[in-house]
């Protein structure tokens, strides 16, 4: 056999066992990537609130209940859904519930 080939098995070995070697880390990589996704994913599902979930919760009083809600979502940081129900309440309620929901709006 001649050296270059000898020369070249060689190479081929140790392309081989760094293929060997590595290979399983970069699947683990991978498996934990898919894996961070997945749970950022089911961390923070959208949540949509319907009208009739909350005519179902509120019984009779609904615009107290929007008012109750919005304040929930001012405490989580959900900013943009407690203005949209209080800008409901603001155009819907009584003149009580318009000034509360006013006040509200002033903490967004």
């Amino acid at each position: 056999m001649s050296s270059e080939f000898i020369v070249l098995i060689g190479v081929f070995v140790f392309i081989y066992a760094l293929y060997r070697v590595f290979k399983p880390a970069r699947a683990r990589k991978k498996a934990a990537k898919a894996a961070r996704a997945a749970t950022q994913q089911s961390i923070a599902p959208k949540l949509v609130v319907t009208s009739s979930d909350i005519s179902a919760i509120a019984g009779d009083d609904v615009m107290t209940t929007q008012l109750d809600l919005a304040r929930a979502y001012i405490e989580t940081g959900r900013h943009a859904l407690a203005k949209k129900i209080l800008d409901h309440v603001h155009a819907r309620g009584s003149r009580t519930q318009q000034q509360e929901a006013r006040e509200l709006l002033k903490h967004i």
